[in-house]
């Protein structure tokens, strides 16, 4: 008995499709109800969380005697919270769908977040 539970469990374990990436497209229907609203906040979080865990990283980085790079830099003091990251893709999102209607759709949505993380809170440019 244990054995043929084992292998319904595994089967059914597989028949899942698992995403490493999701697109545009799959933001876009599975944001149609909300329990894919949470899980889609749930992911941005952690992609954001990831980038900005990034972004720390390579803000140690030092370049000889010139000044640290990052890859964006928020304000001061700012928390950035799940609600900011899915406005922010939302925005980037749209601003694609003008400049890029046809790749759009399939457009990672980490690329896309990161693109408007820098968007949103861009370096002062070195001078």
């Amino acid at each position: 008995m244990r054995i043929i539970l084992a292998t319904v469990t595994l089967l059914v374990c597989f028949q899942i499709p698992l995403h490493a990436q999701f697109t545009v497209k799959d933001y876009k229907e599975m944001t149609k109800d909300e329990n894919g609203k949470l899980l889609m906040k749930t992911y941005l979080m952690g992609v954001g969380e990831g980038i900005m865990i990034a972004n720390i990283q390579v803000g140690n980085i030092q370049v000889g005697s010139e000044k640290k790079v990052k890859l964006y830099c928020p304000l001061d003091r700012l928390a950035i919270n799940a609600d900011n990251y899915v406005n922010i893709l939302e925005a980037e999102i749209k601003l694609n769908s003008i400049t890029q209607p046809a790749i759009v759709d399939t457009a990672p949505l980490s690329a896309l977040l990161m693109a408007g993380l820098q968007r949103t809170f861009p370096c002062p440019v070195a001078k």
